[in-house]
């Protein structure tokens, strides 16, 4: 979970944002654990159902 949050985290600095936010955790899911097969869909993803 934390390399999660790492890319997260580096998606909010590349958008200029002053806080981690949903979006930014929605990307670090499926640009990173989805495709590692961690997880199978995206939690923070308004599609994903939360």
């Amino acid at each position: 979970m934390c390399r999660v949050v790492c890319e997260a985290a580096q998606h909010a600095l590349r958008r200029g944002a002053p806080a981690i936010e949903r979006h930014d955790m929605s990307v670090g899911v499926r640009g990173f654990a989805m495709k590692l097969k961690w997880v199978l869909h995206d939690p923070f993803s308004k599609r994903g159902g939360s």
